[in-house]
């Protein structure tokens, strides 16, 4: 008889601590101080902020302030603080800090967060445009390069990832599209030069000798056999231009990575902005349901391009871009067929 109720005090007690437990946490959570993330105007999600003021075994969602330096909407026992850190009182900040929950973020897009967490002097120097690793700034010609060619490496990067997993995981398997991830046939995955286009309408010649056939190989014949495109670094052949704000390669490119798609760089590859922002123009082509006229029309320097219809990269001090390889591959893995 002894046992049994020895077993239930035993469940008694763990019951109890499963209810207890979270009470406790909760009248903590409430009772914490909340932690005040001056960030100023770089963009990062709630779940990066939550990895930043929240411990893996913790149950709540945690306490935060994002100070943004220049925004008018906060409450008011931070504007002391906010006029800190505009009047660049490093006493008062460093005394709140003792007393408070404070984290500092600058860009850092060296690694997966895309953040890193400094001091205050730091993100002082960081505004100013220094480059914290190198301590110095940065011309725009070279931070824009150094970040259009990291976008470059880590966007084939991606997509070999993708067009391995596909002839892997999918449904669609390599066998059954005639098309390896990492070569075909003497082709490899890379960016190949194509030679120099001095036509008007390069499309417009493109059509011309572009014949669709029943094997889907056609845009290869096009790239491979007609225009005889070879495989080249395209970082060589980048040029930045401030005046008019494009990056742009010498001759054209095509980015392959196996199978079917094409994405193809013509005389201005990068449009630029003042953020140090940029976005690639490329003209992506596919083997099924490739739109040569379609193409043509985007390429059309008279044609309304609105800039916000397009997802910019972002370049930080260091010329780093923002481009994560690993989220690009989880969120483009799965083929839209």
């Amino acid at each position: 008889m002894k046992k049994p109720i020895k077993i239930l005090s035993f469940l008694f007690f763990i019951i109890l601590l499963i209810c207890i437990y979270p009470a406790i946490k909760y009248i903590k959570y409430k009772q914490s101080k909340p932690t005040i993330i001056i960030a100023n105007t770089h963009t990062i999600t709630t779940k990066d902020f939550s990895k930043i003021v929240r411990k893996k075994e913790d149950w709540f969602e945690p306490k935060y302030f994002v100070l943004d330096v220049n925004s008018t909407k906060i409450p008011n026992k931070l504007k002391s603080l906010q006029k800190a850190i505009k009047d660049k009182n490093i006493d008062f900040i460093l005394n709140y800090e003792k007393n408070n929950k404070l984290k500092i973020l600058i860009p850092d897009y060296s690694n997966d967060d895309l953040y890193k967490i400094t001091n205050i002097n730091d993100y002082y120097k960081y505004n100013k445009g220094y480059c914290l690793k190198e301590d110095r700034i940065l011309s725009k010609e070279e931070r824009f390069k150094r970040g259009i060619n990291q976008y470059l490496d880590k966007r084939l990067q991606a997509d070999k990832m993708i067009g391995e997993y596909r002839c892997t995981f999918s449904l669609y398997s390599c066998a059954n599209l005639n098309y390896p991830p990492y070569n075909d046939g003497d082709l490899i995955a890379g960016y190949y030069k194509l030679p120099e286009l001095k036509s008007n309408d390069p499309f417009g010649d493109m059509i011309k000798k572009y014949k669709k056939d029943k094997k889907r190989t056609a845009l290869k014949k096009l790239f491979f056999n007609i225009y005889s495109a070879t495989l080249a670094d395209p970082k060589d052949y980048l040029t930045i231009n401030i005046k008019d704000m494009t990056g742009r390669f010498s001759v054209p490119f095509i980015r392959f990575t196996g199978g079917p798609n094409f994405n193809l760089y013509l005389n201005k590859g990068f449009v630029l902005f003042n953020d140090f922002s940029f976005y690639g123009k490329d003209y992506f082509m596919d083997e099924y349901y490739s739109d040569m006229e379609y193409e043509r029309k985007k390429y059309n320097p008279k044609a309304n391009h609105n800039p916000n219809n397009h997802a910019r990269n972002k370049i930080d001090n260091c010329g780093n871009v923002n481009f994560n390889v690993k989220k690009y591959y989880r969120e483009n893995k799965e083929p839209g067929l």
